[in-house]
This record gives structure tokens, C-alpha cells and sequence, in this order.
């Protein structure tokens, strides 16, 4: 299936410094390379073939964010990613707005983590002074300060670090998203996703500052990563749309139904 509204951009990873150098072949999409969004209902279902979350349309936004916790990589399988991100745009648009953490096998028992940033259409930025694990407690932050002024944070709750910017975006505003994604090659393919140990869990889930769920819980139902949503409390004109991964034919990250909070 080709997407409804193709929206792309190269996302560039920045390695840890003395981490098995620099990774500047790997891009990935920032909107859903293979999707059919449906809608008009409370809750659309559609695929992806490197996408898998939830995605908030029907209105524009100013504020998204989400907290979650970085997985770990059960197996190593070469030149597979992923990364769990927040974002506002890149659903029905070229532009975007989003931070998050990567997650780039690089052999047996070693994984590189990545705290990252980004203003589509330009280049993924490093999170600088972020040092990230697995089983770290991130939260991502995109909110609009002012007309035409938008923040980005990240901040690891585990060891205090923090990183935020102010930025220019002149956007549309109108999806906010709760993602976990594979990368794909610089000739544009998906990578497989990276097998992630136990759930993506995304919790403190806000939009627009106000609970996207009525316990603001968003939790994953698969082994290798995905989320869920709710009803958002005073968010009538909101559509959530659950966004399947499939990659060879097979579901390979599904989020689970909405879970009433």
C-alpha cells in the first residue's frame, strides 16, 4: 500500500563519542513509508512498513509529549534498528518535529543508544550532554512557546540528564505521534527492526497538555515494540490512528487497543 500523504525525511544518527565511530549511512523515514490512514472514526487502523504506535489527527497542536523507557536489544540481528520517538507533523506533511532514542545493534552483546532531535526538513541533531542506557526513563517534550517558536526536550529521568532547544517551525501542526520506528538505508529501503527485549512501554502520554489517554498510559502489547492509546479527555475532534508494522508480510510490531487508561 503507498501512503496517503507521503511525508519522508533523512534522519542521520550521531554515534556516542567512543562508540564504534560514526553511523552516517543510516536514514530513516519520518512519515510512514507504506500506510493507508483511515478516518472519520474515534480509532483508524492502518500499516506501516517502519512504523509502529499511534498518531493524533483531526486538529492542529501545540504540545505532545511522552515518557518511556529505553529497551534493551534482545538479539543481535545485523543492520536491523529502531527508535522510540515523539513528534509533532510527519503524518500528512513534509515537516516534522521530534526527539527520541535510537537503537543500532553493532554486534554480539553491544548496542549503540542515541538521544537525538530533529527539524524535518533538516538533519537528526545529538541530544548533547545525554548519556542514554537501556532501561534509562526518557521523556520527549515538543510544545510551541510562542507563534512560530517551538521547544524541544529530553530528559533522562534515571540520571538527571537533560537536553532542550528552541527552534524556528512553521509547520502545520496538525498530527502529534507516539512511535516506535526502524530506520531505514541511505537508498531509501527499511531495515528490519531491531528485536527489542520485552514492551515499549509509553506512559504520561499529553497532547495539547492534557492527558492523550484518562490515566495518560499508552502501553505496548508486543516483544518488539509498539504502543497503545486512549480516548483523550476533551479531545473530541481527535482521531487516534493505530499504525501496525509490517515487514515481510508478517505484523512484526502491533500496538495494543486502547486500554481505558
Amino acid at each position: 500500500m503507498k501512503p496517503a500523504h507521503p511525508a519522508r525525511r533523512r534522519k542521520r544518527t550521531a554515534a556516542l563519542p567512543g562508540i564504534c565511530g560514526a553511523l552516517g549511512a543510516l536514514v530513516a523515514w519520518a512519515g510512514p513509508a507504506s500506510a493507508s490512514p483511515s478516518t472519520g472514526h474515534a480509532v483508524a487502523v492502518t500499516t506501516s512498513s517502519n512504523w509502529s504506535g499511534y498518531v493524533a489527527t483531526g486538529r492542529s497542536y501545540n504540545e505532545a509529549s511522552g515518557t518511556f523507557t529505553v529497551p534493551s536489544v534482545s538479539r543481535y540481528l545485523a543492520r536491523s534498528t529502531a527508535s522510540e520517538w515523539v513528534g509533532v507533523d510527519g503524518w500528512s506533511d513534509s515537516s516534522l518535529l521530534q526527539a527520541g532514542v535510537n537503537q543500532v545493534p553493532v554486534g554480539h552483546d553491544a548496542t549503540l543508544f542515541e538521544p537525538w532531535w530533529e527539524v524535518v526538513p533538516g538533519p537528526q541533531q545529538f541530544a548533547s550532554g545525554v548519556m542514554v542506557r537501556a532501561g534509562d526513563l526518557i521523556t520527549v517534550k515538543v510544545q510551541e512557546i510562542s507563534a512560530g517558536r517551538w521547544s524541544i526536550s529530553l530528559m533522562d529521568g534515571t540520571n538527571g540528564d537533560r537536553f532542550s532547544t528552541v527552534q524556528r517551525y512553521s509547520g502545520q501542526a496538525t498530527s502529534a505521534e507516539w512511535v516506535v520506528e526502524a530506520d531505514a538505508t541511505a537508498r531509501g529501503g527499511s531495515t528490519e527492526l531491531a528485536p527489542l527485549a520485552g514492551k515499549v512501554t509509553f506512559t504520561s502520554a499529553t497532547l495539547d497538555n492534557a492527558p492523550a489517554s484518562p490515566g495518560g498510559a499508552l502501553e505496548s502489547g508486543t516483544e518488539l515494540g509498539s504502543v497503545t492509546s486512549s480516548t483523550a479527555s476533551g479531545l473530541a475532534a481527535t482521531t487516534f490512528t493505530k499504525v501496525v508494522m509490517v515487514q515481510g508480510g508478517h505484523a512484526v510490531s502491533t500496538p495494543s487497543t486502547f486500554d481505558g487508561g
